[in-house]
């Protein structure tokens, strides 16, 4: 993980800023569902993935042929709609999860309309 220095509006002097790759992401995405009780599988799967539920357990799927790129933009849609407010994120990924739960809202409000 790379690291940058930068100063934090809230704290005296400065801060580490974490600056993480999609292989990194991936990773620490892994480790909060895991926290938050989901686990996760990394499949060979005909789709790119996503949460379900398998036997009273919830589980991520995510096909591990897809980019990394691809597995993280599955990663953080499939969470994006949990519950994080009790669990500490790094400003960078909530700031990635509440992006997609916004794009996911303004979806569905779309589609809402059309069937109207």
């Amino acid at each position: 993980m790379r690291c940058g220095r930068t100063y934090h509006p809230h704290r005296c002097g400065p801060v580490e800023e974490t600056v993480m790759n999609a292989g990194e992401m991936v990773d620490y995405l892994a480790e909060l569902s895991e926290k938050l009780g989901i686990e996760v599988r990394w499949e060979g799967l005909i789709g790119d993935g996503g949460i379900c539920e398998l036997r009273g357990k919830r589980i991520l799927f995510v096909d591990r042929s897809n980019s990394l790129d691809t597995q993280l933009d599955v990663m953080v849609i499939a969470l994006s709609d949990e519950p994080i407010d009790d669990v500490f994120v790094l400003p960078e990924v909530r700031g990635m999860l509440e992006a997609a739960r916004a794009e996911k809202r303004a979806r569905d409000e779309r589609e809402s309309g059309r069937s109207l």
